[in-house]
């Protein structure tokens, strides 16, 4: 038994690893020839890379190695990044405040009026009672007006930071202020402060998450406190099932602790049941729900590329999508640690392949990718020292 699961444990590790890195070059090539586009009327398409994308992509690399040498040559204080880093996203809520839309202008409108949903919208997306709870409360203890939430992610932004930076610590045993500064100088993070819905309270949970699950504590308090972030992460965005079954993975094949895993799992998902128990007691069950069926058929809808086309609806079954997927069929043919962030991407790549996808649903995964982003470019660095030396 023991053979057999440290068997699969290396074949996964190696799997994985391998798997992300062909599916990370194969997209920078594809990228560097096709890009994605948006019209507003939802729908999506593929246009040809121009000039002002590769003169973007210079001006990101100069700003990178400007921060990396920074943060070689200077002392980084973290307070200080943080206030300073604080301040210009007031100035940037302030010069552009953007309207609340769709899903989160539905979301926060009815968490200010205390429940009152006459659009309807509960009735569709009834998995996004807990996020208009959590607002609902904020609104409650502090101010009735969306300028709470955007205060409130912007302390997200700077705990996800510094949650990224403590967690790289742990990995590689050694300190990478870099981790800060690629967190802070991150263009799409900084304007997405504006944005009023789940993702980035969903990845701030979720760096928390991740950084318990390293730290490995052996007390009972650091237990649990895992499981009830694993279950707020859930509740608020459920492909957060991704993160529950990467950490099992992880527990169970890297550390070897298996009655840990299985209560862990047993726990976990006991919680999430009861907790969808007393939301459909209190607020009812809906018959017109956005049920699983209707999302998987849109995400391998081939004329829109798996976005949003209006086809939204309650009625599509198990059938209509197995029957739309064999039409469809006939067109398409150093560390154990680190596992677990590989296992995280793997499984979202997998989910949004068969999933509705938008670009901000991989939102989450950014501080996985700074992470990686800061050991490539610390490792390149010193072994071009160690090179350098050997030379002279």
């Amino acid at each position: 038994m023991e053979k057999s699961v440290c068997f699969l444990e290396k074949f996964l590790r190696k799997f994985s690893k391998v798997f992300v890195i062909i599916l990370f070059i194969s997209v920078l090539l594809f990228s560097l020839i096709f890009s994605a586009h948006y019209n507003y009327n939802d729908s999506p398409y593929f246009g040809r890379t121009n000039s002002y994308t590769f003169i973007s992509i210079a001006l990101n690399i100069a700003v990178i190695l400007l921060m990396l040498y920074i943060s070689r040559k200077t002392k980084i204080n973290f307070k200080i990044l943080s206030i300073l880093y604080f301040t210009l996203e007031i100035v940037y809520m302030i010069v552009v405040p953007l309207k609340t839309f769709s899903d989160m202008k539905f979301v926060s409108d009815i968490a200010m009026n205390n429940f009152h949903d006459d659009t309807g919208y509960l009735l569709g997306f009834s998995n996004n009672y807990p996020i208009v709870i959590i607002f609902y409360i904020l609104f409650k203890a502090f101010y009735s007006d969306v300028i709470v939430i955007r205060l409130i992610n912007i302390f997200m932004n700077i705990g996800i930071a510094y949650f990224s930076y403590k967690t790289y610590n742990l990995i590689y045993e050694k300190e990478n202020k870099f981790v800060l500064l690629l967190s802070f100088i991150n263009i799409s993070v900084f304007l997405y402060v504006n944005h009023v819905y789940n993702d980035i309270m969903f990845t701030f949970l979720n760096s928390v998450l991740l950084y318990l699950v390293m730290l490995n504590k052996k007390s009972k308090v650091h237990y649990f406190g895992i499981i009830l972030l694993s279950v707020l992460q859930y509740l608020i965005r459920p492909v957060g099932i991704i993160y529950i079954i990467a950490i099992a993975m992880y527990m169970f094949f890297t550390r070897k602790e298996y009655i840990k895993t299985l209560k862990y799992l047993v726990i976990t998902f006991l919680i999430i049941i009861i907790s969808n128990f007393i939301i459909v007691s209190i607020f009812g069950k809906s018959e017109e729900n956005i049920g699983i069926w209707s999302f998987l058929q849109m995400g391998i809808n081939e004329e829109e590329f798996g976005f949003q086309d209006g086809t939204h609806s309650s009625n599509w079954t198990s059938k209509d999508v197995i029957n739309k997927a064999k039409a469809l069929g006939v067109k398409r043919g150093k560390n154990k640690k680190i596992a677990i962030f590989n296992f995280i991407i793997i499984g979202f790549f997998l989910f949004y392949l068969i999933w509705e996808i938008k670009s901000r649903y991989i939102y989450s995964l950014y501080p996985i990718f700074i992470i990686y982003a800061s050991r490539t470019v610390s490792y390149l660095l010193d072994n071009d020292k160690k090179y350098l030396k050997e030379k002279s």
